[in-house]
């Protein structure tokens, strides 16, 4: 007599349940892999590229100014419009550049605003540039807090 061996049956309810681990995993998977890649995803570092030479732009009348931060130094940089002083002060336009870029990209945005009789005013996020630190949100909130400040000053 030969014996036969039996194997479960696999029910509709199994199958069911067997995609929806499935799928979990799988949301899982890219949940964890999301959070993995966010910050590169939105603070590019390996794109950035570290400048040291910026005598051109303080030629053109660039002030550029430091920010002490608990990383370290943080750029920024303040170009007034024509005529304006502590006495004759002018408008104030403040300017975020985006990722992969530093305030040296900014010629434009500079000379555009003080033409229009705008000063302006710009700052590197942290690790851009010749910035020391690390990038975040809370980083480039404080450290744009931070330059408010002092240009109150």
């Amino acid at each position: 007599m030969a014996s036969s061996r039996s194997t479960p049956s696999t029910t509709p309810a199994h199958r069911v349940l067997d995609v929806l681990k499935l799928f979990l995993l799988a949301l899982a998977v890219y949940w964890i892999s999301a959070l993995i890649v966010q910050r590169k995803l939105i603070f590019p570092s390996s794109m950035v590229v570290v400048r040291t030479d910026h005598s051109s732009a303080l030629e053109q009348g660039v002030e550029s100014h430091w920010l002490e931060t608990e990383q370290g130094r943080t750029e920024y940089w303040l170009k007034l419009a024509p005529g304006a002083d502590a006495k004759n002060p002018a408008g104030i336009v403040v300017f975020a550049h985006v990722n992969a870029e530093l305030i040296d990209d900014l010629w434009w945005a500079l000379d555009v605003m003080t033409d229009l009789g705008y000063s302006i005013a710009t700052c590197d996020f942290r690790g851009y540039g010749r910035s020391e630190g690390s990038p975040s949100e809370e980083h480039i909130v404080a450290d744009f807090k931070a330059m408010l400040r002092s240009l109150m000053k």
